[in-house]
């Protein structure tokens, strides 16, 4: 799986202090992969979480966007738990918002964790059936939202959103609304776990 969010800041040429000062303060997580080599790619959101990346995944360019290629096995972004509580949705309702790009079509691969099935928090991902799967997690449940199957094809762009408003949860890609599977979100338990991208 590769991933990148440069396309959401292409309108901000600024500085991260200037960033900073934006009226919308409402973003938490902002990683626009600006840097395009090294161990690190920096949150351009006001909180600036600590992020890593774990296992040398490989900085690449496609049409012109840095990203960051991930194996879909040891390769992934990391921000640990401490730097991260800010993530811990529980009663809020909520936004995440990614561009991906699936090398192959067919497996299971995550995108977006910051829980456990069945224990807490919640998950973003895309199923072996190539759907696109957002959960909540409290203990012995789970919640689940998706779109039909064979939503996603490889070797292609897409913008995939995920909002949560009380119990309901929509899933859009490239901007329409794809929710097929709707599951009644319950507030998801508590987490203290690391935010990872690109492995559950």
């Amino acid at each position: 799986m590769q991933s990148s969010t440069k396309k959401m800041g292409e309108g901000y040429l600024m500085t991260s202090k200037k960033y900073d000062d934006l009226l919308y303060r409402g973003c938490l997580l902002d990683l626009q992969m600006k840097e395009g080599s090294g161990v690190k790619t920096q949150d351009w959101a006001k909180p600036h979480h600590k992020t890593r990346l774990i296992n040398t995944p490989t900085w690449t360019d496609i049409d012109g966007l840095n990203l960051i290629e991930l194996d879909g096995a040891l390769e992934f972004i990391q921000s640990y738990s401490g730097d991260t509580a800010d993530l811990d949705f529980v009663a809020d309702d909520f936004g995440i918002m990614s561009f991906v790009y699936f090398d192959a079509i067919g497996s299971r691969e995550s995108i977006l964790t910051r829980g456990q099935e069945d224990v807490d928090g919640y998950a973003v991902y895309k199923d072996a059936n190539d759907a696109i799967v957002f959960e909540t997690y409290q203990a012995g449940a789970t919640q689940i939202t998706k779109t039909g199957n064979s939503a996603v094809s490889a070797i292609t762009w897409y913008h995939i959103m995920i909002t949560r408003s009380g119990a309901s949860v929509r899933i859009y890609i490239n901007g329409v609304d794809k929710t097929s599977t709707v599951g009644t979100h319950i507030n998801p338990t508590t987490a203290t776990r690391e935010l990872k991208i690109g492995r559950a």
